[in-house]
């Protein structure tokens, strides 16, 4: 089952390679210019404060860092589940009522 997983891990990643693919996917609109930009210039201030920075923080301090933004990144996630959840058995609710109809 393994094998499967990385055989299709790397048929995308081919394709994502290959440029005239690259370009259907543009055009399909199946891409967003506005995250990857935000991205690739957030990148720029983050790799300054990565090497500035970080470097030179001890390691206790790094440590704690790295547990608030794990802790951070952890309870986003949970809210967004949680948000899903509820936002899907409203729909559940509100196509059942209708059904009763």
């Amino acid at each position: 089952m393994q094998t499967t997983v990385l055989r299709s891990n790397a048929n995308t990643m081919m394709q994502i390679k290959d440029p005239g693919e690259a370009r259907r996917i543009i055009r399909a609109g199946s891409y967003s210019v506005g995250p990857s930009l935000g991205l690739m210039l957030g990148g720029i201030p983050a790799v300054l404060v990565a090497g500035l920075i970080v470097k030179s923080l001890p390691l206790t301090a790094l440590r704690w860092l790295v547990v608030a933004v794990v802790a951070y990144a952890a309870s986003a996630m949970l809210r967004s589940a949680r948000s899903e959840r509820t936002s899907a058995a409203r729909d559940v609710e509100s196509s059942s009522s209708v059904a009763l109809r």
